[in-house]
């Protein structure tokens, strides 16, 4: 996964117009080694860099592209939270 900043544009909630922010294109594949290349074509664009847009873009690609599952809760961390530990 390959990040490069780029335009986006994002809803400004007090005056209801798509602002600009700052923000990147992601891209996905490529190959390392000795006939390296990158992949050339952004899988997405105009991403806000803030994390509440970013991230939860990030998690799905990871998800769909690559099989990433969500992490589950161990027990004793379960306990550790309802204790006051964690």
């Amino acid at each position: 996964i390959g990040i490069m900043g780029g335009p986006a544009r994002q809803l400004n909630e007090e005056t209801g117009k798509m602002m600009a922010v700052p923000g990147c294109k992601i891209f996905v594949g490529g190959r390392i080694g000795e006939d390296a290349h990158l992949a050339l074509e952004p899988y997405k664009e105009g991403i806000p860099l803030a994390d509440e847009s970013l991230i939860p873009e990030l998690v799905e690609i990871l998800k769909n592209e690559f099989g990433a599952k969500d992490k589950t809760m161990r027990k004793r961390d379960k306990l550790k939270k309802l204790v006051g530990l964690a």
